[in-house]
């Protein structure tokens, strides 16, 4: 399975999965994630698909519910699979760093926000930039619909249902002509996005953290121990959460591994968070996980079994990738037949021969890993595994990309062209919804198109060829190519996938150089004037000039008939330059907002008070901070005069 179909296949699942039809099973989609993951360890960043499920946060949206923005992105969190890794995590921190950890519960993720004690909406994680609305379902799920606080708050939280329900749950749906859930996990994910009989699926709501809020805790355990307060119920999940140094929580974690079954609740790990929140505040986060948390998995399981075979896979972007083809071992209830080599290097790297005794690890059930070779088990038999000279998709000559990957040297070989394709038309890019993979690989395969610009030009009528395509479907794919036009200069430039300029470089040359981004006749530009862009590397401006010198008759094309919008930056103002805020206390808009009006005016937001600090927002029950800023002389503000100081 090539990279390409990987990644298609882990959507599918995905995407059945959260419909609550699964089409795989938890480990088989594990199994495969891991491998996609591991393969682009391997892959260049601009090679990955920004949509495979390894890269994106959550699952895609498609349903009966209204789609609704999420207040800020939720973002995955970094594995571990040891105590030796969380420890290196852990050594990045500030020495005498507080840890609290708790289960990592398997279910589906649900933001609640309330407002004034109500709560006024329920959003499924989706792909983390937006969920589904289903307040409707709030009302037969085991969640407060009142709580005591009356200010703004979002609790993120997992919705599971308990090992003790779920016999009755799958008792009610085949009774009702339906097929049983698969687990729990899978019943949970399916059933709050039920549009019926969602009483009868027993959901329940158990808080894990904060989102947007005006409350002030110091400290992680005083968040966990607040949603008590609220109504919350815990359903004894929390019985070995602790707040201690990062060895006394690796120790816990080893009580919940310990007793992972004695719980009420499906877990497939731990999570350990940063306790100190003025810390986790500095820590900051990735675009994919924050830096103050991270996830502890279960034990590895591991198995011997006989390397039969290796099969090669190419990548959307030609790199060819070895994936070991071994004798059906069972690990964890799941039978394993295929693990991913990486690359050809390490196959060297283990000695690996064709017909093998080798160890296999399934580890935090996610997709298993050969990590050793028993060479002292050969009998002669055994056969070298060969390096490909030519891709087995087109036959052309490969290229060894500095001895790690191999990679087909064909521009015109179908999976570049598909993954190329693929990658414009994604959420990252040019936001393409209704155009699948699926449909994309389909239109190269027939020949209807060969690069991004002959998507534009597609009929209804070439589009009702397709395999599956009636008028409805046709008319979906054709608009959502159509709503490309206009599209923003920097999703343009993104979309065309020029090496090491990404989704954040695109960014900052579109707002640096405007129009003059995609302009290849009058006005290009050039290797220093790009390099003179905050966080624009050399490597990135030279592959952006050559880029665009080799396909400037390409992109001329392309402007022409998308017609990219450029969008001015807008500064409310420069009165805050130099001035760092706190904010503290309930206030009348989430803490967000204020956030963001202090930096719209220049200035910054810190998560604890200093003799650095400028001003401290302080809003009703505003606690420690404004005692402390007192303490400095810090000045207090009230909301009023925050805005007449921005005015």
């Amino acid at each position: 399975m090539s990279y390409v179909e990987k990644v298609k296949r882990l959507k599918e699942m995905s995407q059945r999965y959260y419909g609550g039809n699964p089409i795989a099973t938890d480990d088989e989609f594990d199994n495969l994630r891991r491998a996609t993951l591991e393969l682009e360890k391997s892959m260049d960043k601009d090679e990955i698909d920004p949509l495979s499920p390894t890269q994106a946060v959550g699952a895609r949206i498609d349903g009966g519910f209204a789609k609704k923005k999420h207040l800020k992105k939720k973002l995955s969190i970094e594995d571990f699979f040891s105590d030796e890794e969380l420890l290196e995590w852990a050594s990045k921190h500030p020495v005498g760093t507080t840890y609290f950890i708790e289960p990592k519960f398997d279910g589906a993720s649900l933001f609640a926000t309330y407002k004034e004690g109500n709560l006024v909406s329920l959003v499924t994680r989706g792909d983390g930039e937006e969920g589904e609305d289903i307040t409707l379902n709030a009302p037969y799920i085991d969640i407060p619909l009142l709580i005591a606080h009356k200010g703004f708050v979002e609790v993120g939280g997992e919705t599971v249902i308990l090992s003790e329900d779920f016999r009755s749950v799958n008792s009610f749906r085949i009774s009702n002509g339906k097929s049983a859930f698969l687990n729990q996990r899978n019943g949970a994910s399916g059933a709050i996005r039920s549009l019926e009989n969602v009483r009868n699926y027993k959901l329940r709501f158990i808080p894990y953290s904060l989102g947007e809020n005006d409350k002030d805790f110091s400290t992680q355990q005083e968040e966990a121990q607040w949603f008590s307060t609220q109504g919350f119920k815990d359903y004894d999940a929390h019985k070995f959460s602790i707040s201690g140094t990062i060895e006394e929580v690796i120790e816990a974690f080893h009580s919940i591994e310990k007793d992972r079954e004695k719980y009420r609740m499906l877990l497939d790990g731990a999570v350990i968070k940063v306790s100190e929140k003025h810390l986790q505040e500095e820590l900051g986060e990735t675009n994919h996980h924050p830096r103050y948390m991270a996830a502890r998995k279960f034990q590895a399981q591991e198995k011997t079994a006989t390397l039969l075979g290796v099969a090669v896979q190419v990548g959307k972007l030609g790199n060819l990738t070895p994936v070991a083809e071994i004798s059906p071992t069972e690990i964890g209830g799941v039978t394993i037949r295929r693990v991913t080599l990486h690359n050809y290097k390490e196959i060297k790297r283990l000695g690996l021969k064709i017909g093998d005794s080798v160890i296999v690890v399934r580890s935090g059930d996610v997709i298993p890993k050969i990590t050793k070779v028993f060479a002292e088990r050969r009998n002669g038999s055994e056969k070298d595994i060969v390096e490909p000279t030519s891709c087995p998709n087109c036959g052309c000559e490969t290229l060894d990309k500095e001895q790690v990957a191999i990679r087909c040297t064909n521009e015109e070989c179908s999976s570049k062209i598909k993954g190329r394709i693929a990658y414009a038309a994604g959420r990252k890019a040019l936001k393409m919804e209704a155009l699948g993979e699926a449909t994309i690989d389909e239109m190269v395969d027939v020949g209807l198109v060969k690069n991004l610009v002959d998507l534009f030009g597609l009929s209804m009528s070439d589009l009702l060829t397709l395999k599956g395509f009636k008028a409805k479907k046709a008319e979906n794919v054709y608009n959502a190519i159509q709503s490309a036009v206009g599209s923003d200069m920097e999703r343009v430039l993104n979309a065309l996938d020029v090496p090491q300029i990404g989704q954040t470089s695109s960014r900052k040359i579109a707002e640096a150089f405007g129009e003059r981004t995609l302009d290849m006749l009058s006005s290009p530009i050039s290797y220093e004037e790009l390099i003179a862009v905050p966080d624009i590397g050399d490597e990135g401006a030279k592959n952006f000039v050559s880029f665009m010198q080799k396909h400037k008759d390409f992109v001329k094309e392309l402007v022409e008939i998308v017609k990219p919008v450029v969008e001015e930056k807008v500064v409310a103002g420069d009165n805050l330059n130099g001035k760092t805020f706190v904010i503290t206390g309930t206030l009348s808009r989430p803490r967000g907002e204020f956030k963001a009006l202090v930096e719209a005016h220049g200035g910054k937001v810190s998560g604890s008070v200093s003799k650095n600090t400028s001003f401290v927002l302080a809003g009703e029950a505003a606690g420690s901070k404004a005692v402390k800023a007192e303490k400095l002389g810090v000045l207090i503000l009230t909301e009023g005069e925050f805005f007449a100081l921005i005015s």
